[in-house]
């Protein structure tokens, strides 16, 4: 059951990592700010304030730090915390890499590719979980079928 949860854990978590990079892709069409005022507005929302890369992130790099080096930093943390698969490690290290200096449509193709490559991820990762779902569930029920016929 344990390894259920943090499969759950991981969908979550990149379930928001997802939704984080189309949130970025919104405001620098939107808006066309550097990619730190981005973060920071970002970090101080409600479906994102909570996002343990984003907020270290934004803490790590202040008011003039360096995006990259603080996003790699957190997702690193966060990757090997969250138990990642070394695709999706990779997705998230990688993310930062280059991210505001392009012009406003490449940095939104680039932000769409990558919420497209999180999104199979997650895909994969929920087949996973219902798969794993089910075997619980049947396994739950056998061992309780046999609790039943021992007390008998």
């Amino acid at each position: 059951m344990l390894a259920y949860s943090v499969l759950q854990r991981r969908i979550a978590m990149l379930a928001r990592f997802e939704m984080l990079i189309r949130r970025i892709s919104e405001q620098i069409g939107g808006t066309a700010a550097p990619i730190g005022a981005i973060l920071h507005t970002l970090s101080q929302t409600t479906e994102l304030g909570t996002f343990p890369p984003l907020v270290h992130t934004v803490k790590d790099m202040g008011d003039e730090g360096e995006f990259r080096v603080s996003w790699k930093k957190a997702a690193e943390v966060y990757g090997r915390e969250w138990s990642l698969s070394e695709q999706e490690r990779h997705l998230l290290v990688t993310f930062g890499f280059g991210l505001g200096e392009g012009d406003i449509v490449r940095e939104q193709r680039r932000c769409e590719q990558y919420a497209e490559q999180v999104k199979d991820c997650l895909v994969k990762r929920r087949a996973e979980a219902a798969t794993r779902g089910r075997l619980y569930t049947a396994l739950g029920f056998c061992g309780g079928s046999a609790a039943v016929l021992l007390l008998l």
